[in-house]
């Protein structure tokens, strides 16, 4: 079901991102908003699509009657800091829930805890079996 706003019209909204994290977000929403465009730094991506949506320059995001900028991106905090330099409001600016593995816990920490949780687990098998 898609999302609307106060007037019946669909929810706009923006993609900051037109890489893997920018992808899985699409997955996740695109069906329920309008996506109007995608935003990217990358030059070379400006004037091309990215899962048929056009990709724009950040600075042509604000000739675009958005309702949110969706912020799908490694860089989430400069490309927040960008967006607020460019006059952005902070209430228009959101960021899709992060699955584990694309959280900001760094591998190693992840990798450690895996080793630390599997190895108390075959310590309780060896005790109570």
């Amino acid at each position: 079901m898609p999302l609307v706003v106060a007037d019946g019209e669909t929810f706009k909204v923006i993609l900051f991102g037109a890489g893997a994290a920018g992808q899985n977000a699409l997955r996740r929403f695109a069906s329920r908003v309008e996506v109007l465009a995608v935003a990217d730094n990358d030059p070379r991506k400006h004037g091309t699509t990215f899962m048929g949506y056009p990709v724009i320059a950040a600075a042509d995001i604000l000739s675009k009657p958005y309702d949110c900028i969706v912020v799908a991106s490694v860089y989430a905090q400069e490309i927040e800091q960008q967006l607020l330099d460019l006059g952005v409001s902070e209430a228009d600016i959101e960021f899709p829930p992060h699955r584990a593995s694309t959280s900001r816990v760094p591998w190693r920490t992840v990798l450690v805890w895996s080793t630390v949780v599997a190895l108390a687990w075959s310590a309780m098998y060896v005790l109570f079996w």
